[in-house]
């Protein structure tokens, strides 16, 4: 999970995707709301499941975030 949200992160923001460091905040990412948005409706469409926008503010690193996803299925 951590691999392809790494993945589509590094695509919407244009960098590397070794840059961007799981345990870092989403804000130090400088990840903005419209990339959460697409990040979320990515995640659904792949997965199959419906996500609340809430879990970006409930867990602010991608290793949280994913921790989160991973337990919600």
């Amino acid at each position: 999970m951590i691999l392809f949200c790494r993945e589509e992160l590094s695509q919407m923001m244009g960098v590397p995707p070794e840059s961007i460091d799981e345990h870092a905040s989403f804000e130090d990412l400088r990840l903005n709301s419209i990339h959460a948005m697409q990040m979320l409706d990515e995640l659904e469409d792949r997965l199959n499941i419906s996500i609340s926008p809430i879990i970006f503010w409930e867990n602010p690193t991608l290793a949280s975030f994913c921790k989160a996803i991973a337990q919600q299925n």
